[in-house]
């Protein structure tokens, strides 16, 4: 291979390199409010062992999320099919996890689901709590939306989100019926990550990073007593 030859594959190859890094990365018209949202919960039938471990039973190990994440101010999301294209219509970007440690108890609307977008208002897949954007980022329970026992009929705001202040909601309830009583306990951890005027595209190998839910968090307990 001659040296002309050989300079010629290094252009190309830094050529190649330089696409790609401008690829991955995408520029924004209007700030992206990103928030991540934890989930963990269990289903379990009165006399499990769960209950003689204290009223706080749910643990919160360290888990592999490939939802994205927040890197030195910098945000990182996973590769998509179709691209990102359509990312200018939303305000809010929502990092999905779910930690519950049973398959059953995923919540349904997550699986299979990375990230979810919106314009003004979600759910983030959970009937009854959703976030408002207003001039804050607002956190609300829908209790006709829950669908366990004690029915809820009151609706109201929970808190504001503060960016890098995580807040924990606890929700317990029952399921009667023509089968044995069931149980759930449920957590959720809302973290307001900032807003973002461009994020990074991980490439597929890239996607997984390890997550850690912050010890260090207001809660917000919707519990009752069931029993």
């Amino acid at each position: 291979m001659t040296i002309y030859n050989s300079m010629l594959l290094c252009s190309r190859f830094f050529s190649y390199l330089e696409a790609m890094k401008k690829h991955a990365e995408v520029q924004l018209k209007k700030p992206l409010g990103v928030v991540q949202v934890y989930r963990n919960a269990s289903m379990y039938e009165k006399g499990d062992p769960v209950i003689e471990n204290g009223r706080d039973w749910l643990r919160w190990p360290a888990k592999k999320s490939a939802s994205g994440y927040i890197q030195q101010g910098e945000l990182y999301l996973p590769e998509k099919a179709d691209g990102y294209e359509d990312m200018n219509r939303y305000s809010l970007l929502f990092l999905i996890d779910d930690f519950s440690e049973k398959e059953k108890d995923k919540l349904f609307a997550w699986k299979g689901v990375y990230n979810l977008y919106t314009q003004i208002a979600t759910s983030v897949g959970i009937d009854f709590l959703h976030i408002k954007r207003n001039e804050e980022l607002e956190l609300h329970f829908n209790g006709t939306k829950y669908n366990w026992y004690p029915k809820r009929t009151e609706s109201y705001q929970l808190c504001v989100l503060k960016k890098n202040k995580p807040v924990e909601v606890k929700i317990n309830g029952k399921s009667d019926g023509h089968h044995q009583r069931y149980y759930i306990e449920e957590q959720f951890v809302f973290e307001y990550l900032g807003d973002f005027n461009q994020f990074h595209v991980l490439s597929h190998n890239q996607q997984s990073v390890i997550k850690q839910v912050s010890g260090e968090r207001k809660s917000i307990d919707l519990r009752g007593l069931l029993w």
